[in-house]
């Protein structure tokens, strides 16, 4: 057996398609952390977004040239346009990437509009100078660059407003004021604490990860909050899965924030070997099938098979040597992967990041775990097997059967693109006899750490047992009929 494995592993070996696809990895690879070098910062930020902006404003200046303020039908697209303007001109005073812009961007609109407002449209010097308050209010800070002292004024803002709804509390009767009251001292409360956190953590505004951390934090705890954990099997599936999701990204942003840790940092080592599977799962897939497909096929076409057959051995270890050096061949490529992304992506950005442990929230132990990055890869590579492994079947059957390479070939490409398409066909309508079919089982990530995957019949084991099974069937089929087949006339 193990010389059978051997004679075809060096077969294998020999055909120029299987270098082809091992180079065009290679490039892909390479052109890949090329791109994440190029477009990315050193803290993981997109570079071409202040070009983006910069582009907008020429237009929106443009467009400002070309209207009339003293004209009737222009004002208010005057007054808009140059909201736009002049918020970006301020904006880009303190940096685009500033505390101080994203403030600019998130909360100064409406005070910047009215302020051309009662300018242009409606002269009035009293709201124009009670909106100019306010706008003076966020310079005095931005110009001082005073972080603490804003946050500590949103404060007491807060503060003042809590105070406010206590009072109201204590003298409304009515029960549905008072659960609204409770409500708004709930939110402001949480409000309150964020900002604390922001305070002490020195968590500035702006395009940085612990910002998207925060703002992620918040709002998942915003919608869980309101979701009694008692009552969860009770939402109806897609509801369920909104709050898994919530509950997913509120733990593992909390996570971040307390260990001031970059999780989501795309142009590092790291993010290439974790995704590696998923980043190139197609090209493994083409040359899985490409050498599955033909593998027996070609011994036909070629009418080799003869001379394969008078050897000593029994046709169903001729077979299964084949599909064990298909097998073989699979698992190849997937280390050649990993380790195209590992050793390029670590001359494009350090090894630093591989110390970074990846972070799940189990919902079976309701914990947040940490992994080492290549045990991780091992888990998502095993959670992609089934689909390799079918696949690989599915061609590797075709070949026994047609013994066409185009056709043992051709299918199970179109069989794989179109899965998906199958995939969410049965979601959207609900199509529970249809977790009997291969593709929506062969992705055991979506059910890893107790999640809830997209198609609500079918589970952990459910999936491995009907992938198991289409696996074994195929692999019988291809050897009986490889047993049966007449070669006389080949």
């Amino acid at each position: 057996m193990f010389r059978l494995i051997g004679n075809e592993l060096y077969k294998i070996f020999h055909k120029k398609s299987i270098y082809i696809i091992g180079i065009i990895i290679f490039l892909l690879v390479l052109l890949n952390d090329v791109l994440y070098k190029t477009m990315y910062d050193d803290d993981g930020n997109l570079k071409a977004l202040a070009s983006i902006e910069n582009y907008s404003s020429a237009i929106m200046k443009d467009t400002l040239n070309d209207l009339d303020p003293n004209k009737a039908t222009d004002k208010l697209l005057y007054v808009e346009e140059k909201t736009y303007v002049d918020m970006f001109e301020l904006s880009n005073k303190y940096g685009t990437n500033s505390w101080q812009s994203y403030i600019v961007n998130s909360e100064m609109y409406d005070v910047v509009y009215n302020m051309n407002y009662y300018t242009y449209v409606f002269t009035n010097d009293e709201l124009y100078n009670e909106n100019k308050k306010d706008y003076d209010y966020y310079i005095n800070y931005f110009d001082k660059d005073d972080f603490d002292g804003f946050i500590t004024s949103k404060l007491e803002e807060i503060d003042k407003q809590i105070e406010g709804l206590k009072k109201d509390k204590e003298k409304e009767e009515d029960k549905k004021l008072l659960l609204e009251i409770d409500e708004s001292l709930e939110n402001l409360e949480f409000d309150r604490e964020l900002l604390n956190y922001r305070k002490e953590k020195q968590i500035l505004y702006g395009n940085n990860y612990l910002n998207d951390a925060l703002n992620e934090y918040s709002s998942s705890y915003k919608y869980i909050k309101d979701i009694d954990p008692d009552n969860i099997d009770k939402l109806n599936y897609d509801d369920k899965r909104a709050y898994y999701n919530n509950l997913e990204s509120y733990n593992i942003n909390k996570y971040i924030l307390e260990n001031k840790v970059n999780l989501n940092k795309q142009n590092t080592v790291r993010n290439n070997v974790i995704s590696s599977v998923s980043s190139y799962e197609i090209l493994i897939v083409i040359l899985t099938i490409i050498i599955a497909g033909t593998i027996v096929a070609s011994e036909f076409n070629k009418g080799t098979i003869k001379n394969l057959l008078i050897r000593p051995y029994s046709r169903t270890k001729i077979l299964l040597a084949k599909f064990i050096s298909c097998l073989i061949i699979l698992f190849s490529v997937i280390i050649f992967v990993c380790l195209c992304d590992l050793v390029v992506g670590g001359i494009f950005f350090s090894f630093d990041s591989l110390k970074i442990p990846v972070v799940v929230y189990n919902f079976t132990s309701g914990e947040v775990q940490e992994y080492n990055i290549f045990i991780y890869t091992l888990i998502m590579i095993g959670s992609h097997l089934p689909m390799f492994l079918l696949i690989l079947s599915l061609a590797f059957v075709l070949g026994t059967l047609t013994i066409n390479s185009q056709i043992s070939i051709a299918l199970p490409i179109v069989f794989y693109m179109f899965g998906e398409v199958l995939n969410t066909v049965a979601i959207s309508l609900n199509l529970k006899w249809m977790k009997l079919f291969p593709t929506l089982n062969w992705n055991l990530e979506e059910y890893l750490f107790g999640k809830l995957p997209a198609f609500q019949y079918s589970n952990f084991s459910f999936a491995i047992a009907i992938s198991v099974i289409y696996i074994l069937v195929m692999i019988l089929g291809a050897v009986i009929l490889f047993k049966r087949r007449d070669i006389k006339n080949i």
